[in-house]
């Protein structure tokens, strides 16, 4: 069973529509990778994010998981109820 405490690193992206912000979770396992996705109310530019508060955010949101075994992307976007970023070019 894989929990939150086997997730080593978050990083968080900004899309490039700057609309959503993407979360990657990552494990030792190169295999298995937690992504999730957040929309913003309105845009925001690169220089505007602030990548150490977001990737607390995504700590934050990925604590609110629990075991993470049963989840799949799906599952996940719909927990934090926030539809998937757009597809990156």
């Amino acid at each position: 069973m894989m929990t939150v405490d086997d997730v080593e690193q978050v990083d968080a992206v900004l899309c490039e529509d700057g609309r959503s912000v993407v979360f990657y979770a990552w494990t030792a396992d190169p295999d298995a990778c937690f992504v999730w996705s957040v929309s913003l109310p309105m845009p925001i530019t690169e220089e505007a994010f602030l990548a150490t508060e977001w990737r607390a955010i995504g700590w934050l949101h990925l604590k609110s998981f629990g075991d993470l075994s049963e989840l799949s992307y799906d599952s996940i976007v719909r927990k934090v109820n926030c539809p998937p970023c757009p597809p990156m070019p």
